[in-house]
């Protein structure tokens, strides 16, 4: 096998706000095709339609480096790609195609981000360089000066154990005075020693200094084959076995694990999961106890948490939604809507626009068994726990219940199973909690500390109580604590000052530690802005780490800012603190606002994708689902009515990634399908007549709305992608081998399908069919996209 090779080169280009580099003159599909842009005075924008960000950087000069990948390539892209910057008069940018070799596809192994100053300076990545024969190191510069006047004139690459081929300069400088240059060069390892290469900035004059992105690729097999281990020199070395059948290497359908545990195979997806943990797990402070217990990912790897509502049980009446127009969600919260004492619903057309799947009544403590669900669904999803919203200390009140139900459903399902499903009680720094015990409008900052932790401790013992391996500590997370106290969400005017916030939190800790002896670590999530002189610069000798509530629509997630992608790397390096990110799909919350609420365009499951990316590139040390259940928010991922088990079906990719550092293998073919039920926009009675709703969605994000059916593909092989309106084929698509995402016209009526095809025979298990029959007569706006699964409409699970 040999190292890819460079295809093409298109044309750059230099642009001042907006640039459009041309395609590559050749390349077919499976090349990977890559974008370099960069501006001298200000930030290059978020990754074009179709493409993906792969490394940023700045400094020598340059604002922003940014290089794109481009998601799927088919091999008859022609025209260009526009970029932008927020301004500028200094910008370049171009694309290049690369080769794997035949047999294989390409993956970006590591990716660097190199700074060079005004001399010489020397960058060593010799992570990225120890398995030699197969890699191509991709270097991406741009230089700010003058390359006639002998100024900044490239990157020298040498090596120390491995060898590199000649140097190919893809694209030469450019020359100028006083404006970006670029240059890119890409070099083969052409033996097999292991080493490290050292990437040198060399001619630099005063004023004439750059930046650089380098990625290496290297060639993977395009049919799996079973990874083995060879000794060769005392190193083990990775293999990939194949079976040679009537004259074809054939990769085994097969694989390998260290520990012998087998994958979980779930034909309701498109790839399988990684088996339970079994471990031993030291529970409970006060009486600990040590036992042999099963966890999702193991008790190392970093968490993965769905943040719990208890507003919105499963139901609320053991009615059964499907069938009695009684039922409370049916009757009263979802649209039209209901009065409820002092809310009319029917204003913004009901509080809420999707719910848990109906059931019929059950017997005996349906709560109980409706909260072990819950859990059930989530311990599918490979979820590690729930952040329990703390919303109330009441002995009488249903949140309250609903805390001690889940404590409860978990320790059975611990005593059936010996599976731990890890529970926290999240303070919620704007409810009344928060703010137990107060005289006037004095909060006491130890009673009411020592209130809340004297509830959380409560559970200090149960099997779910979560006590974090390395450390023996519990982790406590805090919701907005830099808006305690709420005056506005407890009704009355605090006077506390705002420097108690502190002092408040500090004695939580202290009383958890002190009194309960429950060694406690604080983990922050902010609203909004997070490194600020009121949050993060504030609280940070207090707590072990940091993170947001977070955005909801699809640009604002994606963006290289330090409320998105730059979170966690700003948390680290910036705070030393580590890092939670936030996981959700959207948000639409009619219980907004007065004369209209707010709604986020998350572009069917962009926004979803571009959390996990942020977290995955960034190393995120935990990250919470926000949420699992908030109905009222609309951006839960629990099993529901409007999306079946698709979010959490979709979470596993990502998580999969997040957890093991790869992707699932796809193992089946399947779609999954996402519209919504009207055009964007839609107000009025002129659109639903008859609605007694006079409180309309408003877009409230970064993202303009789309009208757009999306379809993610998971194919096992090369295939034809067709979506019918009313069973007639409307879009035709070819889809290569992998998982691809593809956008098409939502129609004003009809019921939309999709399906994958081979040789013209329909795949088994591709076929998804939306239950909506877009154009019928509709009771209000709603702006919650829908999504199908066919491999859960195919297996009927």
């Amino acid at each position: 096998m040999a190292a890819p090779t460079l295809v093409s080169g298109g044309t750059p280009v230099t642009f001042t706000t907006t640039g459009a580099p041309g395609y590559p003159s050749s390349f077919a599909a499976g090349d990977d095709v890559y974008l370099c842009a960069a501006s001298g005075d200000s930030t290059v924008g978020s990754a074009p339609l179709g493409w993906t960000q792969i490394a940023s950087v700045s400094g020598g000069g340059v604002s922003n480096l940014k290089v794109f990948k481009k998601d799927t390539v088919l091999g008859t892209e022609s025209g260009s790609v526009t970029v932008t910057s927020a301004a500028g008069t200094k910008g370049r940018a171009w694309m290049s195609s690369y080769r794997p070799p035949a047999g294989y596809v390409m993956s970006v192994a590591v990716v660097l981000q190199l700074l060079d100053t005004t001399s010489d300076t020397v960058v060593s990545p010799s992570a990225s360089m120890t398995t030699a024969v197969d890699d191509l190191l991709v270097v991406f510069a741009m230089g700010a000066g003058d390359f006639s006047a002998g100024g900044f004139t490239g990157f020298n690459l040498t090596q120390s154990g491995a060898t590199l081929g000649a140097l190919d300069t893809v694209t030469a400088g450019r020359t100028g005075t006083n404006t970006l240059q670029h240059f890119q060069v890409d070099k083969p390892v052409t033996t097999g020693a292991t080493g490290t290469v050292t990437a040198t900035g060399t001619g630099n004059a005063t004023g004439a200094t750059g930046v650089a992105a380098a990625i290496v690729l290297r060639p993977t097999p395009a049919v799996t084959g079973y990874p083995i281990k060879h000794r060769e020199g005392g190193t083990w070395v990775d293999y990939i076995l194949f079976l040679r059948w009537a004259s074809a290497w054939t990769g085994l359908a097969s694989f390998h694990q260290l520990s012998g545990a087998d994958l979980s195979a779930r034909t309701n997806l498109p790839f399988d999961v990684a088996p339970d943990v079994t471990h031993a797990y030291t529970s409970g402070y006060s009486t600990p106890v040590t036992e042999t217990v099963k966890t999702p990912w193991g008790l190392d790897s970093p968490p993965a948490m769905g943040h719990y509502f208890t507003q919105f049980n499963v139901s609320v009446d053991n009615k059964d939604g499907a069938t009695d127009s009684t039922e409370y969600y049916r009757r009263v919260w979802l649209p039209p809507g209901a009065v409820e004492g002092s809310k009319d619903w029917r204003i913004p057309g009901g509080w809420i626009r999707d719910r848990h799947p109906t059931r019929p009544p059950r017997t005996g403590d349906w709560q109980l068994a409706d909260v072990r669900t819950e859990i059930e669904a989530a311990i599918e999803g490979k979820l590690d726990g729930f952040f329990i919203d703390l919303l109330s200390m009441t002995s009488t009140s249903n949140h309250t219940k609903t805390t001690a139900r889940l404590f409860d459903a978990a320790d059975a399902i611990y005593a059936d199973t010996g599976k731990v499903f890890w529970l926290i009680p999240m303070i919620d720094g704007t409810a009344k909690p928060s703010a137990s015990i107060y005289s006037g409008t004095t909060i006491d900052l130890v009673a009411s500390a020592n209130a809340i932790a004297d509830y959380i401790a409560s559970f200090r013992n149960r099997r779910s109580f979560w006590r974090h391996r390395s450390s023996g500590k519990f982790i406590l997370p805090i919701y907005a604590p830099d808006q305690w106290p709420s005056s506005g969400t407890m009704g009355f005017t605090i006077s506390n000052p705002t420097s108690d916030r502190v002092a408040f939190w500090s004695n939580v800790k202290s009383r958890l530690e002190s009194y309960w002896h429950v060694p406690t670590d604080l983990w922050f999530c902010y609203q909004n802005t997070w490194n600020a002189a009121t949050t993060a610069d504030r609280f940070n000798s207090i707590v072990y780490g940091h993170g947001r509530w977070g955005d909801r629509d699809a640009n604002t997630v994606a963006a290289s800012t330090t409320a998105n992608r730059l979170a966690p790397s700003t948390c680290h390096t910036t705070y030393g603190k580590k890092w939670m990110h936030f996981i959700a799909p959207g948000d639409t919350r009619p219980n907004d606002g007065t004369t209209a609420y707010r709604s986020w365009e998350n572009k069917g499951s962009l926004t979803f994708e571009g959390c996990w990316n942020a977290a995955i590139d960034g190393a995120a040390d935990m990250v919470q689902m926000t949420t699992w259940s908030d109905l009222g928010e609309g951006a839960h991922i629990m099993p529901s009515r409007n999306h079946g088990h698709v979010w959490l079906d979709l979470n596993l990719w990502w998580l999969t990634k997040y957890k093991t550092g790869s992707y699932p293998v796809i193992k089946r073919d399947g779609l999954y399908l996402l519209h919504r039920v009207h055009p964007a926009g839609w107000q009025g009675s002129a659109h639903f007549p008859g609605t007694l709703q006079t409180k309309w969605a408003t877009n409230a994000g970064g993202t303009s709305w789309v009208d757009i059916v999306e379809v993610r593909c998971f194919a096992t092989a090369a295939s034809t992608l067709q979506v019918l309106i009313d069973g007639v084929v409307t879009y035709t698509q070819a889809v290569t081998a992998g998982m691809t995402r593809w956008e098409f016209a939502l129609p004003a009526s009809g019921v939309l399908s999709a399906r994958l095809q081979r040789s013209a025979v329909t795949v088994p298990g591709t076929v998804a069919t939306s239950s909506i029959n877009l154009g019928d007569p509709l009771p209000g706006d709603d702006y919650h996209y829908r999504a199908f699964s066919s491999l859960r409409q195919y297996t009927g699970t």
